[in-house]
């Protein structure tokens, strides 16, 4: 079956549609020509010269990323520096970039809704329909059948390593319902401030969240904005393997240096 990069890009776009992202994200083609026979894709959450070069190394010449690679406009493109070096590489190795960030996150079939999946909840909605008067639509609330708060990060351990993980505010003992909001999704703590949400999960979490966190009696839990967002690529390989088989994942973080090779 001839596949063309655009084919892929409207597949993404029927569940996470460009025109839904926030008004400062960049979602969408990155570089490359959308007519361009597809002969492998690569997942990612950045684009980094590792992953570029796994890309190249494989023979994918699409790859999809969660954050986009550009976010801000660029004035020049200098050879001499990294991204300058990562562009050029990409561009003479016919390397496809597509990022779908925002449009992800708040998709049915995005993020939040794997996250929510993956810790076992159950009645998913958005925060935007509950009763609470709050619009947006990032995050997804969801009920704990068995509501213990071990068996919850049990779930969490699953797919965050546990150096990763980091608790904040209040332990509640028992609890029915928590909000997840993939990446950097602290601002949802004033979302369910006054509400019976008592634990939101998320990552990128602060000193003074945490301080927060405990005024409000909630409980905060840091999984890292890189492995709170990991999981979506494996809901996205599921979806896209039902039209194209030859796709891969880069799931190392690669700026994250493990302190485990230093002695404190």
């Amino acid at each position: 079956m001839n596949v063309k990069i655009v084919d892929i890009i409207n597949r993404i776009n029927e569940f996470a549609p460009e025109g839904s992202q926030e008004e400062w994200d960049n979602s969408g083609l990155q570089i490359g020509w959308t007519d361009d026979k597809l002969d492998g894709i690569l997942l990612c959450m950045d684009i980094t010269d590792k992953v570029v070069d796994y890309a190249i190394e494989n023979n994918l010449n699409l790859i999809i990323s969660h954050h986009p690679f550009f976010f801000d406009g660029i004035k020049s493109i200098d050879y001499n520096n990294y991204r300058g070096k990562l562009i050029n590489k990409v561009i003479k190795n016919n390397i496809n970039i597509y990022s779908s960030h925002t449009s992800l996150d708040i998709s049915k079939l995005g993020i939040n809704t794997t996250l929510a999946n993956l810790l076992g909840f159950k009645n998913l909605r958005k925060i935007n329909d509950e009763n609470y008067n709050i619009e947006d639509e990032i995050g997804v609330v969801g009920d704990f059948e068995n509501n213990d708060i071990n068996n919850l990060l049990d779930k969490i351990k699953k797919f965050v390593p546990e150096d990763y993980i980091r608790l904040y505010g209040k332990m509640p003992n028992k609890f029915k319902s928590a909000m997840v909001v993939g990446g950097s999704g602290v601002f949802a703590l004033d979302y369910i401030k006054d509400t019976d949400i008592d634990i939101l999960v998320s990552g990128d979490v602060k000193h003074h969240d945490g301080q927060r966190a405990y005024e409000y009696g909630k409980l905060l839990i840091d999984i890292s904005h890189f492995y709170s967002e990991l999981p979506v690529l494996y809901t996205l390989k599921d979806i896209l393997s039902k039209d194209f088989s030859n796709i891969l994942i880069y799931d190392n973080p690669d700026f994250f240096i493990d302190s485990k090779e230093f002695k404190f």
